[in-house]
């Protein structure tokens, strides 16, 4: 092999090496910034919503910002929209049921769709079997965690005629709700309501979420495939070597 052809191998074997280290790295540094994120979420989570007034605006603002932490701990002051339930279909330890979802107008003018909690489905009829109860006449403090409602990828479309939501989508929830103002472009998941003995909650689940943090197993393997790269371009670089010298 003349000296050109080993000098290329070469090359292109330290390039390789330095792009699998890269990698290898930057997932590495993922899964820091990662484990940052999830231990601002559980302060969030962990706070008394009571203690924060939140301010949908800024809420917003931070959402068209692209920040890294979409989840906030506090209380809406308002009253609930009058008209139907949202009923967003949800299995939980293996039962079928329904989030049950309510509009909510604030003080400030905003509207925002508040996650009431979860109720059964009825085997025979398909409808929820707990009808909760709301005094519309009656001004809240709703506490609890604003934030997306996260759809995968296999959910379903929306059925409007039969009330039935699996994706958040403010367009068809401002027209199924016969309402002039758009909604903000998030849910608030209830953790309690003030004052006490006006309303009927569902089961209180779905609110706490977090990202997955699985670099440090992606930064494994590239780590390993650094080495196995290593390993036989080695040889091969060797091999060459002796063909050369022959």
């Amino acid at each position: 092999m003349s000296n050109v052809k080993l000098l290329s191998l070469c090359i292109f074997t330290f390039l390789g090496a330095v792009i699998l280290l890269s990698l290898c790295a930057w997932q590495i540094q993922r899964s820091d910034w990662k484990t940052a994120l999830i231990a601002q979420i559980e302060a969030e989570y962990s706070r008394d919503p009571f203690s924060v007034q939140l301010n949908l605006d800024e809420l917003g603002q931070a959402e068209e910002q692209d920040e890294d932490i979409f989840i906030h701990s506090g209380y809406v002051t308002g009253k609930f929209v009058n008209g139907e339930p949202v009923y967003w279909p949800k299995t939980h330890n293996g039962n079928l049921g329904f989030y049950v979802s309510r509009f909510f107008e604030t003080n400030e003018g905003q509207l925002i769709l508040v996650n009431l909690g979860w109720v059964y489905e009825d085997p025979i009829s398909h409808q929820p079997l707990d009808d909760l109860r709301i005094n519309m006449e009656r001004e809240f403090q709703v506490g609890g965690i604003a934030r997306k409602y996260e759809a995968s990828f296999m959910s379903l479309d929306n059925n409007l005629q039969e009330n039935r939501w699996y994706q958040f989508d403010r367009d068809q929830l401002q027209h199924y709700a016969n309402i002039s103002q758009e909604p903000v472009n998030f849910m608030f998941f209830v953790k309690d309501i003030k004052p006490l003995d006006q309303h009927q909650l569902g089961e209180l689940i779905g609110a706490e979420i977090y990202p997955r943090n699985k670099h440090h197993e992606y930064a494994w393997f590239w780590g390993v495939m650094f080495l196995l790269w290593c390993c036989f371009m080695g040889k091969l670089i060797h091999s060459s070597i002796n063909k050369k010298s022959e």
